[in-house]
């Protein structure tokens, strides 16, 4: 799955009306997952497009498309191990304490922040500030 990708946006929310009545197979089931992680987000996959614009969800500004984007591609690393140090530092964020879920949103932190902070300088991603970062995550 490309990162980001304009398609995906009508896609979730394909996928998202789905899951209510089917049984969905592969990627998809895992978005599906993802979104029932997520209810505070179910009002605005019926937007398409504009599922992927700031939304004020609880008191905080998010981006669903992005958020959910982001999710899928942090288990994605963390079920290849690769980079290695995204599995470990799940494992190690788990195991003090933390669900499985915020260890996950901890990595996302680390991700977006370095993934938009390239994007913006028109760089490459940093796979070893990635890993390096990703050494000195704990729990919260």
């Amino acid at each position: 799955m490309k990162l980001f990708d304009p398609s995906d946006q009508w896609r979730f929310s394909r996928i998202a009306e789905k899951r209510k009545t089917t049984l969905l197979e592969g990627e998809d089931a895992r978005i599906a997952a993802i979104m029932e992680e997520h209810p505070e987000f179910d009002p605005f996959w019926s937007l398409g497009e504009a599922s992927a614009s700031p939304q004020e969800i609880q008191g905080q500004i998010v981006n669903p498309f992005v958020h959910i984007t982001l999710h899928l591609q942090i288990q994605n690393q963390i079920e290849r191990e690769f980079p290695q140090e995204v599995k470990q530092a799940f494992l190690r964020l788990v195991e003090q304490g933390e669900s499985d879920h915020d260890a996950i949103h901890q990595i996302i932190s680390v991700y977006a922040n370095l993934y938009f902070k390239a994007l913006r300088r028109g760089q490459s991603f940093d796979e070893s500030e990635y890993s390096i970062q990703l050494k000195y995550l704990t729990a919260s």
